[in-house]
């Protein structure tokens, strides 16, 4: 059918140069070269320029396949996808479309970059990465790691990938963002803060300290739990040694609780938005209490009361109904506000504090009123969410972000989203019944206590007993 319709079409094409010259507009060569590769696929002389790839021609999603894969092995034409095809269905329009698109030597070489690094022969430049694409933030993480390595382009950051989804955006904005020199210009110095290198005697002299603590830590506990062993041994009966082993162990998980929050003010005091110089005494200090304050029983009590109030004893403003379910126990405590009935999940690092540069950085960290914070989240300081905001799992939040009231965020760094990431039920249900009040805990409902259980809860309120 394709062939017939196509040898009826070019009879009478091979006319005197008159008829040619008759008020049409000559061929142009990327209109002759496109022309030519089509008459190719279709196996015909040749295919005039004006005529409809489907209407016309008689060609199916197939053959124009065929004909966009030939396009892309002749160096001398532009690239033409499928999408071009169906936008601009004949030779003239196509040529003229891609010829006033052809991408800019910036665009071509990241499509380049992009198409090696997700396994592809082309991609096209008015492609979104993450809608047509289907990359994701891995693959689009490497694609960055490869531009900063090619020293003909400029240097793209994940931020700048969701805020120009577009190989041709992105290429318009970091071209235009990176600076132009007309001419060589000579090298002039450029102040960068870099601190100064800590001495072989400095790093000798903290290594020892953090030795001499940790053994000193170790003869301390070991000596709480033998007293404590000699003291049970001691027991008459079974009921004398069971009520001495009760009270030696809510003494010793007593001890265990106290001394990090003692540290932690005598050491410390309040912590405060400043630097702190790596393998100074500061430093030893700052080490001491967050190694004390994570390697303490007290992370097996995640999701409970008890762990809350171990924060706010370390100067956390914990508000009512938190649940925090990380055991990345957050270290800079008083710069931590965390607003009632907040759901942070596992894996979560809401540490108060960076290492960057020679430099232990300490900032704070502010969580509105009924957030979520998801699975493997990490925030970092100088950051803040509002109320009813959610931040999506194996998300972040950068430093200096701020997830407004109400909205939902997702990726790395934190981009706004219209997903919904709330699974857990937040708040505190509260059922009045003849004047008697039942409470279920956020933490019963975040673990996984099932809603048929909460219904037969309510009818049995109000039945009554």
């Amino acid at each position: 059918m394709v062939q017939e319709a196509l040898g009826a079409l070019t009879v009478g094409l091979a006319e005197s140069p008159a008829r040619r010259s008759n008020g049409a507009r000559p061929e142009s060569s990327t209109e002759s070269a496109l022309a030519e590769v089509l008459a190719d696929v279709v196996h015909v002389a040749r295919v005039p320029v004006d005529s409809n790839f489907f209407d016309d021609l008689g060609a199916d999603s197939m053959v124009m396949a065929r004909f966009c894969a030939r396009v892309r092995k002749r160096p001398d034409l532009p690239a033409v996808s499928i999408k071009d095809i169906y936008q601009h269905p004949t030779i003239k329009s196509l040529a003229t479309a891609v010829v006033d698109t052809t991408p800019i030597p910036s665009e071509r070489v990241f499509a380049e970059v992009l198409a090696e690094v997700m396994g592809l022969d082309q991609v096209s430049v008015d492609s979104n990465f993450f809608d047509d694409l289907g990359a994701d933030s891995m693959v689009m993480a490497r694609f960055c790691a490869r531009v900063r390595k090619r020293p003909d382009l400029p240097a793209v950051s994940i931020k700048d990938i969701y805020e120009h989804p577009t190989i041709q955006s992105l290429a318009t904005a970091v071209v235009d963002a990176a600076p132009v020199s007309m001419e060589s210009p000579a090298p002039t110095s450029v102040e960068v803060e870099t601190p100064k290198r800590a001495g072989t005697l400095q790093v000798f002299f903290c290594g020892v300290l953090q030795l001499l603590i940790f053994l000193c830590y170790s003869y301390l506990a070991a000596l709480v739990i033998a007293r404590g062993y000699e003291w049970i041994s001691a027991g008459t009966s079974v009921l004398d040694i069971y009520l001495r082993s009760v009270l030696s162990g809510s003494a010793l998980f007593g001890f265990l609780f106290t001394v990090p929050i003692v540290a932690k003010w005598i050491l410390i005091g309040r912590w405060k938005p400043k630097q702190i110089r790596i393998w100074s005494l500061a430093y030893l200090r700052f080490w001491v209490v967050k190694t004390l304050v994570r390697r303490n029983p007290i992370v097996l009590f995640t999701g409970s009361p008890l762990f809350n109030l171990y924060l706010r004893m370390l100067g956390a403003k914990i508000g009512r109904g938190v649940v925090m379910l990380s055991t990345h126990v957050p270290i800079c405590t008083d710069l931590l506000s965390v607003g009632e009935g907040t759901v942070i999940r596992k894996d979560s690092f809401i540490n108060g504090y960076q290492a960057r540069a020679g430099f232990i950085h300490i900032g704070p960290i502010t969580i509105g009123k009924n957030a979520v914070v998801s699975e493997a989240t990490v925030i970092d300081i100088d950051t803040s969410m509002g109320d009813r905001t959610e931040l999506g799992h194996a998300s972040s939040l950068h430093s200096g972000q701020s997830v407004p009231d109400g909205e939902h965020w997702h990726g790395t760094p934190g981009q706004p989203t219209s997903a919904n990431f709330l699974t857990v039920f937040f708040g505190i249900l509260q059922h009045l019944s003849e004047g008697r009040v039942r409470h279920l805990a956020v933490a019963d409902l975040a673990a996984g206590v099932p809603t048929r259980r909460i219904r037969r809860c309510h009818r049995a309120d109000a039945q009554g007993p």
